[in-house]
């Protein structure tokens, strides 16, 4: 067994990440956090910075997503008796990159894995996110907006440099472009109705929830969620995503999930009031190199 490029293998990458879905013993990302990834910059090279670790059978067995090269997100198969291989693909794509250390995230759950990732030199990090899962209800309440405030999404909205300028505005990042979400959009897992948003009284976006779901078990997540520095503190944030909770109880999810960094009080306040619980962490562990 061991490590291979992308190459053409994001059809199989997606149905591993799904599957897990239902069979990790812990927080594993969510295809549409794999896609989200992957196409929310033009630039991004997926055939050197994703590798995959596979089996005899060429069953997709861990999967090291490297973007920076001195962080990667290691996500490794139930049964996998020796995530060695994904660990050493991570730490030979970051010395590659001439990085003396190097920061791996993984989910919680694990505890032979984290023991190896401590025998290797790794230090856990104080800083951790937190995945959080929404608790259904019989009916998700009606959002509440202010005056001249009003929701939509990508299937009645076209003004695709909008959709674009709040996210870069909420992130200060000019990183996502019209040509990533034009990107995002062609994909598959993409759903316009799932990608909520915010409208201002004077037309601009205020809000967004971007809502990723698969459609082999029901299970769903939100990445990103974002609102406009000049439109913070109006509610808008619990808005867009009670919209978007509603559009998933429409499809039926079976499972709706968000992550947020665990120092991040107001986010994780907003997303307890809407019904989420924490229910496991993504954890990071961290080592300079010696050699």
């Amino acid at each position: 067994m061991g490590p291979s490029s992308f190459q053409d293998d994001e059809v199989s990458l997606l149905r591993f990440l799904t599957d897990l879905q239902q069979t990790a013993h812990g927080p594993v990302p969510h295809p549409g956090d794999l896609v989200w990834w992957m196409y929310q910059s033009p630039l991004f090279k997926p055939e050197t910075s994703i590798q995959l670790i596979r089996n005899n059978q060429q069953d997709i067995q861990a999967v090291v997503f490297s973007d920076p090269p001195e962080w990667a997100s290691l996500t490794v198969h139930p049964d996998l008796q020796n995530p060695t291989a994904a660990i050493e693909a991570a730490e030979d794509h970051a010395r590659q990159h001439g990085r003396q250390e190097l920061t791996l995230r993984t989910g919680s759950g694990q505890p032979d894995f984290e023991e190896l990732l401590l025998k290797r030199g790794y230090v856990p990090s104080p800083h951790k996110s937190a995945l959080m899962e929404f608790v259904p209800l019989p009916q998700v309440p009606a959002p509440v907006l202010p005056e001249g405030y009003c929701l939509s999404n990508m299937q009645g909205l076209q003004d695709l440099p909008a959709r674009v300028k709040v996210h870069q505005e909420v992130w200060n990042s000019r990183r996502f472009t019209l040509q990533a979400l034009k990107n995002i959009q062609s994909h598959p897992l993409y759903d316009a109705g799932l990608d909520q948003v915010v409208v201002a009284p004077d037309g601009s976006l205020a809000a967004y929830a971007l809502i990723w779901m698969e459609s082999v078990h029901g299970t769903a997540t939100f990445e990103p969620v974002g609102v406009h520095p000049l439109h913070q503190r109006k509610g808008l944030g619990k808005a867009v995503m009670l919209s978007g909770l509603r559009a998933l109880q429409d499809r039926s999810a079976t499972r709706i999930t968000v992550s947020t960094r665990e120092s991040n009080t107001p986010a994780v306040q907003l997303y307890e009031s809407l019904g989420f619980k924490t229910t496991g962490h993504f954890l990071n562990y961290g080592r300079r190199f010696t050699d």
